[in-house]
């Protein structure tokens, strides 16, 4: 299946449970984040958005897009969806929004900072003090330090949930 950029929309791996399945989804994440951000729509998209900007301000302004531009939406039931940079921004230009979870903006995000010439690390965040991380969102590094890309999280965590632990991870 290819989207009209000539990348493939989806893959089919299989994931372990647990944390195992955590740090491989990350490296999944890392590769796609990696491989769009040298991507022409990608890179023309992140010059959009950041205007000419540079640092925090561009980072602020791709955080602006995402939260405009991406409406939450759970995964299938029993699976682990990962879509592509380039299907989200299909997506938008198709449809005026793209639909997807957590990890379907983090992978955007780090793609679009790191092409508009940011360093870009995925933040893991475990709601209970033992169980696997349960949520994800990327964060720019910036000279004014670091911005976090965490739209998703007001439609996928009720309010005050609190947040046990987190860990990074290179984009």
């Amino acid at each position: 299946m290819y989207n009209s950029s000539g990348q493939a929309r989806a893959y089919l791996y299989t994931i372990p449970h647990s944390h195992a399945g955590i740090e491989a989804t990350v490296k999944h994440m890392r590769r796609l984040s990696r491989e769009a951000a040298t991507r022409a729509d990608v890179q023309l998209t992140a010059a959009n958005i950041v205007g000419g900007a540079s640092g925090a301000q561009a980072a602020y302004r791709i955080r602006d897009f995402l939260a405009g531009s991406v409406v939450f939406e759970f995964d299938p039931l029993g699976v682990e969806l990962i879509r592509t940079p380039s299907y989200m921004l299909d997506a938008m230009h198709q449809e005026g929004i793209a639909r997807g979870d957590c990890d379907d903006v983090a992978v955007l995000g780090a793609a679009l900072g790191m092409a508009a010439g940011l360093e870009a690390r995925y933040v893991l965040v475990g709601l209970t003090p033992t169980e696997p991380f349960e949520h994800v969102y990327a964060e720019l590094v910036t000279p004014d330090g670091p911005v976090e890309l965490d739209t998703t999280r007001p439609a996928q965590m009720p309010e005050g949930v609190t947040v046990f632990r987190t860990a990074r991870r290179e984009a």
